[in-house]
C-alpha cells in the first residue's frame, strides 16, 4: 500500500480550480464540543465568505492511500482499536501557498499523536517518509497575500482552544472537496 505523501496528495486542475485530491484518507474528527462547533461555525464562515470549499474539521492522520477502500476501512477498523482518545491541542494559526493548507491551525504535535500516526503507516503496510504536520485547516484556496495576511491577524485573536478526537474516519478523497465521502468511521478503542 502507498501514500502519496502528506504534501503530494492533491493536485490542480487548472486555473481557478478548486484543486482535487486523491486517494482515501484517515482523519481524526473532534468529537462534539463548544470548541469543535466553533471551529465548524469558523470553516463555514471563511468559506462563505472567500468562496472556498466548506468541509469538515479535522486533522489528516494519512492523505492519499491509493489502496483498495475495502482494505483501508478493514485495516482502519482494527487501528482505531489500538489508539486511545487524542487531545488536539491548538498552537496557533499560520498559513501558506498550498491549497489545503492556506489557512490552518497548527497543532502540537504530541506524543500519543506521533504514535497515533506511526500506528496508521503500520497498520497500513506504508513506506511513507513524509514529515507529519498535525494541522486543522480553516480555509482550502488560494488567497491573495493581503487578503491572506489580514485573515491571519484577525484570527490570532480567535481562541479555538483544545478539542479531543475519539473517532477514525475513513473518506474518500478523490476530486474537490465537495465530493469527499465519509466511507467509514470508527471510535477509538484503545488505552
Amino acid at each position: 500500500m502507498r501514500s502519496r505523501g502528506e504534501s503530494a496528495d492533491w493536485r490542480e486542475e487548472g486555473p481557478g480550480s478548486h484543486g482535487g485530491a486523491v486517494g482515501t484518507s484517515l482523519w481524526l474528527v473532534p468529537e462534539d464540543s463548544e470548541t469543535s462547533r466553533r471551529l465548524a461555525e469558523l470553516i463555514d464562515s471563511l468559506a462563505r465568505r472567500f468562496g472556498t470549499p466548506r468541509f469538515d474539521p479535522h486533522l489528516t492522520l494519512l492523505g492519499g492511500l491509493d489502496a483498495p477502500e475495502g482494505d483501508v476501512i478493514a485495516r482502519s477498523q482494527s487501528l482505531a482499536a489500538t489508539i486511545p482518545p487524542l487531545e488536539l491541542r491548538v498552537l496557533r494559526v499560520e498559513g501558506t501557498e498550498e491549497y489545503f493548507r492556506c489557512v490552518f491551525a497548527a497543532v502540537e504535535d504530541t506524543r500519543e499523536l506521533i504514535r497515533a500516526r506511526e500506528r496508521a503507516v503500520e497498520a497500513l503496510v506504508l513506506n511513507d517518509t513524509s514529515r507529519f504536520f498535525p494541522h486543522i485547516s480553516l480555509v482550502y484556496g488560494h488567497l491573495s497575500e493581503s487578503v491572506k495576511g489580514g485573515l491571519l491577524r484577525e484570527l490570532q485573536e480567535w481562541p479555538i482552544g483544545t478539542m479531543v478526537s475519539r473517532e477514525l474516519r475513513v473518506v474518500s478523497t478523490e476530486g474537490p472537496p465537495e465530493r469527499w465521502q465519509r466511507v467509514a468511521a470508527f471510535g477509538f478503542l484503545g488505552g
